[in-house]
């Protein structure tokens, strides 16, 4: 976190990172993220040595009692590579996945989607849907997940 200028160090809104899922230089603007720079830097300035490891995008939104969620980014931002996008829409919820070349970038819900979180690591390790089927296979409370029953159907 530390700027062009030495012992200087900057988090939150006035920093460019990395993109934790990309890897590209972007500006991430969100809570979570400036709170663990603002921690990070606050490290270095006492001389322990930490490093910001990137800027995740997580969005959740509860509005008239519908919950919205967004990890990562949407198929839009991505020109290059074979974009692959899986959707389910039913009554109680509507989600998508974004895939680019096999890998998981982002995945976006609406209404009663509640287990988006388990794809925050699986976005960060640059993961695709091989491991994700083995998370849910492994773990008994996910198969209840409208994500597994839609990932088998390309498995």
């Amino acid at each position: 976190m530390m700027t062009n200028i030495k012992d200087v160090y900057a988090c939150g809104d006035c920093v460019e990172t990395v993109d934790s899922v990309t890897n590209h230089p972007t500006l991430i603007l969100l809570w979570h993220n400036a709170r663990r720079q603002g921690e990070i830097a606050g490290y270095n300035c006492v001389g322990v040595g930490k490093r910001y490891a990137g800027s995740t995008s997580v969005v959740n939104l509860n509005m008239f009692d519908t919950l919205a969620s967004s990890i990562g980014d949407p198929a839009a931002n991505f020109k290059d590579g074979e974009v692959k996008v899986i959707e389910k829409e039913c009554k109680e919820f509507y989600y998508r996945m974004v895939l680019v070349d096999g890998v998981i970038v982002g995945a976006q819900s609406i209404g009663k989607v509640e287990d988006m979180g388990v794809l925050l690591p699986l976005l960060r390790k640059g993961y695709g849907l091989d491991k994700l089927k083995k998370i849910i296979e492994n773990r008994e409370f996910l198969l209840l997940s409208p994500w597994y029953y839609k990932i088998n159907r390309y498995l």
